[in-house]
C-alpha cells in the first residue's frame, strides 16, 4: 500500500514531468487532456477553496495545539510532541502535516520529496551519476522555488505597503457579498426580489414614451417615408429640452447651421472606415490633422507631442492607462502596478484599472483641498509600483483644475507618468488662457505631463463619438497600439480598441474644428466662461446654498453647489424641483451636491435658471416635502449608506432595462 510519502513523490514527479514537457515541446505536440468530470468538479469546488482553506486553518489552530519540545537538551524538528487530553505522543509524518506551520509544511514536503527522489534513483538505477544528477536537480529546484517564494513575498509586501484599512474593509465586504450572491440562496432570493421591484419601476419610468416596439425583424421592410416620419416625431420631442438650454452638458453646441454642416459631412463619408486607408486616404488625413490641431493647442511648444483619435473620453483614458502600463509598468518589471488619483477622477479610470488589473489608489479631495488633488498626499502614496498619476483639468463634479504644475514636478522626481484628463476642458482652457482668464498651467507646458485627453465631441462641437488622446512622445503612443503579425487573415494593426471605426465621425471632427477656427472658439469660450461666472456668483448669494470648488468664480464651465449647514435643505430635492421646471441638472455624491455644466445652449438662459432656482430653494425652505419612493433624494439617500456590491447590482438592472424592449 502506498504511503503518504510515496503519493507526494508520485504527484510531484508527474507535475514536474508535465511542466518540463510543456516547456520543451510545442503546445500542439503534447496536450494533456483533463477529463470532463474532473474539469466540472474543479469548477464546482473552486469558488469555495479560499473560504474552505481559511475555515480549515482556523479550525486546526483552535482545536489542536502543537509545540516543539527538547529531549536531552536537543531540539528535534522532525518530531512534534503535543498534548491532547492524554499523555504526550510522538506523531507520524502524516500527523505532522496537521501541526506544523504552513511554511514548515512546505519545507518538510520539499525535503521529503527530494530525499525520496534521490533514494528512488539510487535503488532503480544503481548509478552514482544518476543519483548525483537527481540530487543536483533537487538542489537547483530548491533554489528556484525559494527565489520564486521570496520574489512573490516581496511583491505582496510592496502591494500591501499602502493598503489602507478602508480598502481592506471594502474588499472584504465586496468579497463576502460576491460569495453570498453566488452561493447563498437566501441572499440570491432577496436580491432577486429587489431587482424585480426596481425593474418594474424603471420600466414605467424609462419606457413610458415607447410606442410601436419592434422585437423581431419584420418579414417585409417598412416604407421609408413612414420610418422617417416616426423618427422625426420622436427626435423633435426629445430635442426640445436641450434646445431650450435647460440641460446640463450633454449637448455642447447644437446651433442648426453647424449641425447641418456635420450632417452633410457625415452623409459624404457614412460608409468610410480608417481601417482601410487605401480606400479612404482622406479620412486618415482628417484624423492626422485633428490630432495635430489638438496637439498644437496643448503641446506647450513641444513638437514631439503625438496622439490618436478615439471613440470618446473613456476610451482615451483607457488608451492612456494601457500605454503607461506598458512603458512605466511592464517594461520596468512591475508586477503589481498602481495609479494614484483623486476620488473626483472620472469613472473611466476605474473602468481602465479594472480591465488591466491595476490597483487604483484614490485620495480624498474635499473642502480642505478645494476638491483638488493634494500633491503632498500624492507623494506620500508613491512607491515603486506606481506607474502614473491621474489629474483632471477640470474634474467633472466640481469643475476645478488639479495643480498639474506641482504634480508634474512629482512625476519627474519619481520618473512616473502623469495623465491630464482634459476631456471637458481641452477645447475651453487653451482659449481661455489666450484671453487672459485665470487658468493655471495644465498641459504639456508642464514638463512632467506624459499624456492628455480632450474630447472633440464636447466643446470641440463635433458629432458624438470622437476624442483625442495625446502623448509626450512616440514611445508612449506606440505602447497603446495592438499589433498581431501571425493572424491567418494577414498583418493586423490598430491604434485603439476598435478595429473598424466610423470614418464619418472623424471627418465631422475635422470639419468642426476648421470651420469654427481659433477666433470662433475664442468667442464661444468667452460666452461660456462669462455666463458660468455670472451664474456662480448669483448662486452663492442664495440663502441655503453654497458653491463647491470656488468662492465666487469657477475655473471652467462647471457651477457646483450644495446646501449650507444649518439649513433644512436636501440638495437632491432641489434637483427634483428644478426638474419639474424643465431643467436637467446632474446629481452628485460624496459630497451630496448638484451641478450645472454650462454650454452654448445655456448662454442667454441664466436669468430663467436663477429665477427657477431661487423659487425652488425658497419653496423647500418654507415647506420641505416628504421623500417619495423612487425620487433621486430617496435613491441617493438609500445607496449612500449601502456597500458598493448591492448598489452595483441595482445599477446593472438599470442598464438591463435600457437595453431591453
Amino acid at each position: 500500500m502506498l504511503s503518504i510519502e510515496d503519493i507526494l513523490v508520485l504527484a510531484s514527479t508527474l507535475v514536474l514531468a508535465r511542466s518540463v514537457t510543456l516547456f520543451l515541446l510545442p503546445s500542439s505536440t503534447f496536450i494533456l487532456r483533463q477529463p470532463a468530470s474532473i474539469t466540472k468538479l474543479v469548477r464546482t469546488i473552486r469558488p469555495y477553496t479560499k473560504a474552505g482553506i481559511a475555515i480549515l486553518w482556523v479550525a486546526m489552530r483552535i482545536f489542536y495545539s502543537g509545540h516543539l519540545e527538547e529531549r536531552d537538551g536537543v531540539s528535534h524538528p522532525d518530531k512534534i510532541y503535543f498534548t491532547f487530553g492524554k499523555s504526550q505522543n510522538s506523531v507520524s509524518f502524516t500527523e505532522q502535516l496537521q501541526y506544523y506551520g504552513v511554511l514548515d509544511v512546505v519545507q518538510l514536503y520539499f525535503r521529503v520529496v527530494s530525499e525520496k527522489l534521490v533514494c528512488f534513483a539510487r535503488d532503480k538505477t544503481d548509478s552514482v551519476y544518476v543519483e548525483e544528477m537527481v540530487a543536483r536537480i533537487s538542489f537547483y529546484l530548491n533554489d528556484f522555488l525559494g527565489i520564486v517564494l521570496l520574489v512573490t513575498l516581496v511583491g505582496y509586501c510592496q502591494k500591501l505597503r499602502h493598503y489602507s484599512l478602508e480598502e481592506l474593509k471594502n474588499d472584504s465586504v465586496q468579497a463576502m457579498f460576491s460569495f453570498a450572491k453566488n452561493h447563498i440562496s437566501s441572499v440570491q432570493n432577496g436580491l432577486l426580489r429587489e431587482e424585480e421591484k426596481m425593474e418594474v419601476a424603471l420600466r414605467k419610468s424609462l419606457w413610458k414614451h415607447r410606442q410601436h416596439v419592434t422585437k423581431v425583424l419584420p418579414k417585409e421592410g417598412k416604407k421609408i417615408d413612414a420610418l422617417l416620419r416616426e423618427l422625426k416625431i420622436k427626435s423633435v420631442t426629445e430635442n426640445e429640452t436641450w434646445e431650450k438650454g435647460f440641460v446640463s452638458g450633454a449637448v455642447y453646441g447644437g446651433d442648426k447651421s453647424h449641425t447641418n454642416l456635420l450632417n452633410q459631412v457625415y452623409s459624404l463619408y457614412s460608409l468610410s472606415n480608417p481601417l482601410h486607408p487605401d480606400i479612404w486616404p482622406s479620412i486618415t488625413q482628417c484624423e492626422a490633422e485633428v490630432i495635430s490641431m489638438t496637439a498644437d493647442l496643448l503641446n506647450g511648444g513641444d513638437e514631439n507631442v503625438v496622439g490618436t483619435m478615439t471613440s470618446g473620453g473613456t476610451e482615451s483614458i483607457i488608451m492612456a492607462v494601457r500605454a503607461h502600463l506598458r512603458v512605466y509598468g511592464e517594461d520596468r518589471g512591475i508586477a503589481y502596478p498602481e495609479i494614484i488619483s483623486g476620488h473626483t477622477a472620472h469613472a473611466g479610470l476605474n473602468k481602465a484599472c479594472e480591465m488591466f488589473g491595476i490597483r487604483l489608489v484614490q485620495i480624498q479631495c474635499d473642502e480642505s483641498t478645494g476638491y483638488r488633488l493634494d500633491p503632498n498626499q500624492v507623494e506620500r502614496y508613491i512607491n515603486s509600483n506606481v506607474i502614473m498619476i491621474y489629474s483632471s483639468a477640470p474634474c467633472y463634479p466640481q469643475g476645478v483644475i488639479d495643480p498639474v504644475d506641482k504634480l508634474s514636478m512629482i512625476a519627474l522626481k519619481y520618473d512616473i507618468g502623469l495623465h491630464v484628463d482634459a476631456c471637458l476642458g481641452g477645447f475651453i482652457l487653451p482659449f481661455a488662457k489666450m484671453m487672459n482668464y485665470d487658468i493655471p498651467d495644465f498641459d504639456f507646458n508642464c514638463p512632467g505631463v506624459t499624456s492628455m485627453s480632450a474630447d472633440t465631441h464636447k466643446y470641440g462641437y463635433a458629432s458624438k463619438g470622437t476624442s483625442v488622446v495625446l502623448y509626450r512622445n512616440k514611445t508612449l503612443r506606440r505602447a497603446q497600439y495592438f499589433n498581431y503579425s501571425k493572424w491567418s487573415g494577414g498583418l493586423y494593426s490598430t491604434p485603439t480598441i476598435a478595429g473598424s471605426r466610423a470614418g464619418a465621425l472623424i471627418a465631422c471632427a475635422w470639419v468642426s474644428l476648421v470651420s469654427i477656427g481659433e477666433n470662433g472658439f475664442k468667442n464661444r469660450v468667452k460666452m461660456i466662461m462669462d455666463t458660468t461666472s455670472d451664474i456662480a456668483s448669483r448662486v452663492a448669494s442664495i440663502r441655503g446654498l453654497k458653491l463647491l470648488g470656488c468662492e465666487t468664480h469657477p475655473q471652467a464651465m462647471i457651477v457646483c453647489f450644495t446646501s449650507t449647514k444649518g439649513y433644512d435643505l436636501n440638495i437632491y430635492q432641489v434637483a427634483e424641483g428644478m426638474n419639474l421646471r424643465g431643467w436637467s441638472l446632474n446629481s452628485l455624491q460624496n459630497p451630496a451636491s448638484i451641478h450645472l455644466c454650462v454650454t452654448l445652449n445655456t448662454v442667454g438662459h441664466e436669468e430663467r435658471f436663477m429665477e427657477d432656482l431661487k423659487h425652488v430653494v425658497n419653496e423647500l425652505l418654507t415647506t420641505p416635502p416628504e421623500k417619495t419612493e423612487g425620487s433621486s433624494a430617496a435613491i441617493y439617500g438609500a445607496t449612500g449608506s449601502m456597500p458598493p456590491g448591492p448598489v452595483n447590482e441595482l445599477l446593472k438592472v438599470y442598464t438591463d432595462v435600457t437595453l431591453s424592449c
